[in-house]
């Protein structure tokens, strides 16, 4: 890893999101990270020692001390030259407790010393000289202060950081020229949150502001739009938590092909010289047959994963993650399933295992990443196993494009003939849930009165099915996970979230059979229900032997920018989740 990576990785715990070379807390955590990342310990000396600042003075203006590289000797008196660390450390201290000074060089480089903005920083030192007698460096000073007073009050409320801009704004534009000189432009600012939490968030954000003295406060779902008690307008986007860069996207689609690698040679014996010969020539031909005849292909994944596995120098990284999925017991316990499902099928002489990456598009009808099939002498695949891959925190959605039932509710009767009528148009995505609710869903619907609550009718209408019969309620777990109609063949499906690997009985089999009756008598006894919290309408629960609730799924809709509702979305957890304990007979 480069040094700006491990730069960034360490931002977000700097104060203001940055690390000043400065500040004494900032070194130790570059420090600490250098270690981690196993850097040699002298190199890590010489570094640090380059970045410590060499001298510490005084403002003769303000009076203000501070630690510089190189000192003015027009405007700074030199307090201490070739200051040590514990010297700068004490000013540091002083620092966090001070006004800013009103040395505009000095302040522009110790509040937004980054490598982006180093040429905006220019920019302003050339734009204040020309502007000297109307702009004095107090007033710079004051036009700073005032905006992290705002941001600060704006990060206080959300809890997260802001960052300047939205996914359309130019990186150059930073916000330093900006405050300097023309403070009262409208500054365009986001933060990510978990998706259901940002209408939570802006409207605190607004209540938090007004409360200030801010006004003119509008906010929705999306947004949040204010004026600071100094006059500048801020709108802030809330955006929905996906932190990993188009690099690390790249990273997690090739960790599917990783995961199918690690699928065909579980049962092979493998030792760690030959793992790396196996990534290179997965690397440079995208596919692998182990010595048993598995055969793996990873040529359909996505562009971004192509591009990480023709990286040699991602060779180390993902052998890596080879190793650790190996080290997963029931990879090869599958493997070993498929081989008896391969045994007892009735395949021609010469059929082998095969395992492939179905490109990371995840489908309605079906949410495999990796399918394991029977590869017939002439070419013909049957899917014996399907498994669903993410490398991190993701959550598995199931979900529907309600816009047309909205339409329908909102332009008629509840439970008129025009209303039915209507929400033919809505029956694709009606038919794409499990059959044994499909009923009880078009009627909720056809009921409905407020389009806002439509995905509560769709967890009302799987408890109304469940209550004639619950295999509705096992269909609508597996639904989530694995969709509607895999593969013919299909006997078993895998859920593998970060490296934790879940299995989901898959119904019609007997292991289902028997996870489908745990799940009944769960029901008839009143141990599965919507909550009974009025706040959590939309959350399905399992109620444990000591009474207490635990969320198994959650629905919600997600709005458009204009606020009208796009999707409906049904949740689970993590790998961990309640769901899978349910499936995989943990509770009982």
């Amino acid at each position: 890893m480069n040094f700006n990576s491990i730069v960034n990785k360490i931002a977000y715990k700097c104060k203001g999101g940055a690390p000043n070379w400065k500040r004494h807390a900032d070194i130790i955590m570059l420090k600490e990270a250098l270690v981690e990342e196993g850097w040699v310990q002298d190199v890590i000396d010489e570094l640090i020692s380059n970045l410590y600042e060499d001298d510490i003075v005084k403002n003769k203006k303000s009076g203000n001390t501070y630690v510089v590289q190189k000192h003015n000797p027009d405007t700074q008196d030199i307090v201490k030259k070739d200051a040590s660390p514990e010297d700068i450390a004490k000013v540091d201290d002083k620092e966090d407790e001070s006004e800013l000074g009103v040395d505009y060089h000095d302040d522009l480089e110790k509040e937004h010393k980054s490598p982006m903005v180093q040429k905006q920083i220019k920019e302003a030192e050339s734009r204040l000289k020309e502007k000297s007698d109307e702009l004095d460096s107090e007033e710079v000073t004051a036009r700073i202060k005032s905006t992290k007073d705002n941001v600060s009050a704006i990060t206080q409320s959300t809890g997260v950081e802001l960052r300047l801009g939205d996914k359309r704004a130019n990186i150059a534009k930073t916000n330093i020229v900006d405050v300097i000189f023309n403070p009262k432009r409208q500054f365009n600012f986001h933060y990510e949150v978990p998706e259901m939490q940002r209408g939570e968030s802006l409207k605190k954000l607004a209540e938090d502001l007004e409360a200030n003295g801010w006004d003119n406060i509008e906010y929705n779902s999306k947004r949040a739009i204010a004026f600071s008690p100094d006059g500048k307008k801020y709108v802030i986007h809330s955006k929905p938590d996906r932190t990993k860069s188009k690099k690390q996207q790249g990273e997690a689609t090739a960790y599917e092909g990783v995961v199918a690698l690690a699928y065909a040679i579980a049962d092979s014996d493998y030792n760690d010289d030959e793992l790396g010969d196996i990534v290179e020539t997965l690397i440079t031909e995208r596919k692998f047959t182990t010595k048993n005849g598995v055969s793996v292909d990873t040529l359909s994944l996505r562009a971004d994963a192509s591009e990480f596995f023709s990286n040699p120098d991602n060779t180390e990284k993902l052998k890596e993650q080879l190793q650790s999925i190996l080290g997963n017991d029931k990879l090869a316990v599958e493997m070993a399933a498929a081989k008896s499902l391969l045994s007892k099928g009735d395949f021609p002489e010469g059929t082998n295992l095969r395992v492939d990456c179905e490109g990371g598009a995840d489908t309605d009808e079906f949410r495999a990443d990796i399918v394991i099939y029977a590869q017939q002498p002439d070419g013909e695949k049957v899917a014996l196993i399907g498994s669903s891959v993410k490398d991190g925190s993701s959550v598995q959605l199931g979900q529907l494009g309600p816009r047309k039932a909205v339409v329908a509710i909102e332009d008629t009767e509840p439970g008129s003939d025009e209303r039915r009528e209507e929400l033919k148009k809505y029956e694709p995505q009606i038919e794409k849930l499990p059959e044994s609710m499909r009923d009880a869903y078009r009627e909720r619907i056809v009921q409905l009165d407020d389009p806002e609550k439509i995905h509560e009718a769709m967890l009302d209408s799987v408890l109304d099915a469940s209550d004639a019969d619950a295999t509705a309620l096992y269909d609508f777990m597996t639904f989530n996970i694995v969709g509607t109609n895999p593969p013919e063949g299909l006997q078993g499906f895998l859920y593998q979230n970060a490296g934790k690997l879940r299995k989901v009985p898959l119904p019609g089999s007997e292991e289902g059979e028997n996870i489908l009756t745990k799940i009944k008598n769960l029901y008839e006894e009143g141990r599965i229900r919507k909550s009974e919290d009025p706040n959590k309408s939309s959350f399905l629960m399992y109620v444990g032997e000591d009474g207490k609730e635990q969320p198994i799924m959650k629905t919600r809709t997600k709005k458009t920018r204009d606020g009208k509702i796009e999707r409906t979305y049904i949740e689970k957890g993590g790998a961990n989740s309640v769901l899978f304990k349910l499936l995989e007979g943990e509770l009982s």
